[in-house]
């Protein structure tokens, strides 16, 4: 006695479950990054200058999809909120994608400033003013200080998608 079993439709059905849950870690990852914007601008270590380029350059990247620039993304002949420097392309850094593993969540600043403001505490000058309750890492700092509720965040937002 033989017993066949005809698994085609379990697995089109697993790819089917696969597919919708890769859409759903994709929006939540999304929805993450933009969170994690949030926090940076607003929550302290904030970065040490307040100026438009800053604050509004940065994006989000996740794997297979465009980036998406969150605030007013400023673009080459605007000026700064506070500085009123005109921004032109030699300030502005190339948005890395490159070689994203699957699933991917990329959040960065497209001003080439701001790697030098993240890294080195701030002096004052010809950019603008300090800012209060500022410091150097202000994005990473982020990610060491939240990551936690940002893991939950990305639990909650998946799970939220799934039903």
């Amino acid at each position: 006695m033989s017993l066949n079993i005809n698994t085609k439709i379990f697995e089109k059905s697993i790819k089917d479950y696969e597919k919708k849950i890769g859409h759903a870690i994709k929006d939540a990852l999304y929805d993450v990054g933009l969170r994690i914007v949030s926090d940076a601008i607003t929550k302290p270590p904030k970065a040490p200058i307040l100026d438009g380029f800053l604050t509004g350059a940065f994006w989000v990247s996740v794997t297979g999809r465009e980036v998406q620039k969150p605030g007013q993304f400023p673009s080459p002949g605007d000026s700064g909120v506070n500085t009123k420097r005109l921004l032109d392309n030699s300030l502005i850094a190339e948005i890395d994608t490159k070689n994203m593993e699957k699933f991917e969540l990329r959040v960065g600043n497209a001003m080439i400033y701001a790697r030098r403001l993240h890294e080195n505490p701030f002096v004052p000058g010809e950019w603008s003013q300090k800012r209060g309750g500022v410091g150097y890492k202000f994005l990473s700092s982020k990610l060491t200080m939240f990551k936690d509720d940002y893991l939950r965040l990305l639990a909650g937002f998946i799970k939220k998608r799934m039903q």
